[in-house]
């Protein structure tokens, strides 16, 4: 094995494993990847995997790539948002639904979540988001127990946008907090000081008709330990449903990395340093009890699943709608056109405005079993070997053998379970594992 392949399967030995087992992060999320689809073939593909029935837990995506203000960190800003707008986009996505609603890829399986993301989706005008829930309910084969999730801010999470989606079929409202320090949240271009946060997460909680959820971010620029603990003490003390606790991705062609680049913002923290801020959130979760979910989640009580993003990182099928949404259905990772107005020409003309298909490979299966496995912190190999006739314990047997020799995971028969180092390092090692089965697969 070369020294480049080594260093990108196998951890450095003779370091800390939480801050220093490897350089840095693979991946955003692992096991993603597959054969672009010819361009002229979509149509054609997005006609065949609609009349192939689902057979498994599915969710449905719903993307509005509409936001008040670009916040510095995010790579996902597209376009602002007036009522006329609203009103249009909203009509499009209803009349997307009415498409392909009597597909087998649609109509024949119960749908166990669905996400409304963006953007903000809370910009819609109250009574567009509440119409465009209730066509979902009415449309989409939901399960009993779907879960139906807002994405929004606190500046956007206001009375009447609550009521109108709650009034929809709304039952979990993920709201982008970041960072409750007022002075971090303005270098992140956040319009809500601390006291306008907490009001608004307080009286969504006082409502108690749906989940509250928040997003937490650890190393941004002028955030130090003190202040994530702050942070985390604060989301623990206001006794809402969950939270993920994010690191900071610092992506090109951001505000964000200009503003670094620059000098006008101070630098995120390092690696190492964030690795600290990850135990400490995981220790401060641990004394609470909360109940954890996934690598980044956490649950406070009973009414947080979560099971839009665990049946995503497993790589169950979903339905996309919306201008720039991506889902996976039939074997296909397959994208809407993102551009605004030439998704809605599409539409008017009756059309699906998939851009873009990747075709999984064969593996994909298997691929997803290790990403979604890992992702709760766990690996039961011989469940694997059994349903998918794939041997990993020996095939990656001199790597599970480094990991644990450096820290990273612990064994036990035909299982491993990641350390507090492994969980930091959760991306890379589900990765490195995917693609060095899938080199020694290739291989025999």
């Amino acid at each position: 094995m070369t020294e480049r392949a080594e260093r990108r399967f196998f951890a450095r030995e003779g370091v800390d494993p939480l801050t220093a087992a490897f350089t840095r992060k693979s991946a955003v999320h692992a096991g993603i990847g597959g054969k672009p689809v010819e361009n002229a073939l979509i149509p054609k593909t997005w006609e065949k995997i609609m009349n192939q029935p689902r057979t498994a837990s599915s969710t449905a995506y719903f993307h509005i790539p509409f936001c008040r203000n670009h916040c510095l960190y995010c790579g996902f800003y597209k376009y602002s948002a007036d009522r006329a707008t609203s009103r249009d986009y909203t009509d499009a996505l209803i009349r997307e639904l009415h498409m392909d609603r009597d597909k087998p890829a649609v109509f024949g399986y119960p749908l166990h979540a669905v996400y409304l993301g963006g953007g903000t989706p809370t910009v819609l005008a109250p009574k567009d988001l509440e119409r465009l829930l209730k066509a979902i309910c009415n449309i989409l084969p939901l399960a009993n127990d779907s879960e139906i999730t807002i994405e929004t801010t606190a500046a956007d999470l206001n009375e009447d946008i609550l009521s109108a989606c709650i009034a929809g079929g709304a039952n979990r409202f993920s709201v982008g907090v970041q960072s409750f320090d007022t002075a971090v949240r303005k270098n992140l271009g956040r319009r809500s000081d601390r006291e306008k946060v907490m009001e608004c997460l307080q009286s969504a909680r006082d409502k108690n008709a749906a989940a509250i959820i928040i997003d937490l971010i650890y190393g941004l620029p002028g955030q130090n330990m003190t202040i994530w603990e702050n942070d985390m003490k604060t989301f623990l003390d206001l006794e809402i449903d969950g939270a993920d606790l994010y690191q900071l991705n610092v992506f090109n062609n951001t505000p964000l990395a200009a503003s670094v680049e620059t000098g006008r913002l101070p630098k995120p923290a390092e690696l190492a340093e964030q690795a600290h801020m990850f135990k400490r959130g995981v220790e401060l979760m641990d004394a609470r009890h909360c109940r954890r979910l996934s690598m980044t989640h956490w649950a406070t009580g009973g009414r947080e699943r979560n099971m839009y993003n665990q049946l995503m990182k497993s790589g169950a099928p979903c339905l996309p709608y919306g201008a720039g949404a991506g889902g996976t259905l039939g074997g296909y990772l397959c994208m809407v056109n993102g551009h605004l107005n030439t998704y809605l020409k599409e539409l008017a003309a009756g059309r699906k405005p998939v851009s873009g298909m990747l075709a999984a490979p064969p593996q994909k299966p298997l691929i997803n079993a290790i990403a979604g496995g890992l992702e709760t912190g766990y690996l039961n190999m011989e469940k694997i070997r059994q349903t998918h006739g794939i041997d990993i314990e020996s095939i990656c047997a001199p790597l599970l053998e480094q990991w644990w020799r450096t820290g990273l995971i612990h064994r036990d028969g035909g299982r491993v379970k990641l350390t507090l180092a492994g969980q930091f390092w959760q991306v890379n090692l589900a990765q490195a594992l995917i693609d060095h089965l899938l080199e020694n697969l290739e291989s025999q």
